[in-house]
């Protein structure tokens, strides 16, 4: 992180949308195994991991903005 900066960051904080045929098998396989080894609960995180993160980074400024980016931009 460059000091002086003010960074922006995106997240829905509540996993990954619906895998779509686009996103390819692979994806869709991984999302319908919930127990399996590389579900990480959807890749659903905590705000507070974002902040944390931030703070390791020495981040002087940031703005964590909560929803999809395609609404949100």
């Amino acid at each position: 992180m460059l000091p002086g900066r003010v960074h922006y960051l995106f997240d829905i904080f509540e996993g990954l949308p619906p895998a779509k045929e686009i996103d390819g098998e692979a994806a869709l396989q991984r999302q319908r195994n919930v127990s399996g080894p590389k579900y990480y609960d959807n890749c659903r995180a905590e705000r507070s991991f974002a902040e944390q993160a931030m703070a390791m980074s020495r981040a002087k400024q940031f703005h964590l903005i909560k929803g999809w980016f395609s609404d949100t931009v």
